[in-house]
């Protein structure tokens, strides 16, 4: 939702947002609708049997896949899918001294911040789009 609020351009039918989805009362958070993704379960294998876009022959055909995490072990999240090239964006938030090597080994480009948003990674996408 915020990369459609942001971007210039309309995501294109093809797009397929994977996330958790916030629900707010009165802008204050109250919780989350739909399936839950944590540390545990955050990988294409675990919607991909249940979720009818990777059913569709499309998608089968599918294979670049922009990435968006804040852990190392987000870079899994592609576990599961046959994909021919990944962009990862790595945010940075905490023990940024300690972590920025290994971030920067797995993530191709890392956002050092403790309450960045997506505005870089918009302003990337319009480029290369």
């Amino acid at each position: 939702e915020v990369l459609q609020q942001r971007s210039h351009a309309s995501l294109p039918p093809t797009t397929h947002v994977i996330s958790n989805k916030m629900v707010f009362k009165d802008e204050k958070f109250v919780g989350f609708s739909g399936k839950l993704f944590h540390a545990l379960n955050k990988n294409a294998g675990s919607v991909a049997d249940d979720d009818p876009y990777f059913a569709e022959e499309a998608m089968r055909n599918r294979r670049n896949v922009i990435l968006v995490g804040d852990s190392l072990g987000d870079l899994n999240m592609v576990r599961g899918l046959d994909t021919e090239t990944i962009l990862s964006f790595g945010f940075l938030n905490v023990n940024a001294e300690e972590r920025l090597e290994s971030f920067l080994e797995g993530f191709d480009a890392v956002i050092l911040s403790s309450d960045a948003g997506l505005d870089c990674i918009v302003d990337i996408l319009n480029e290369v789009v």
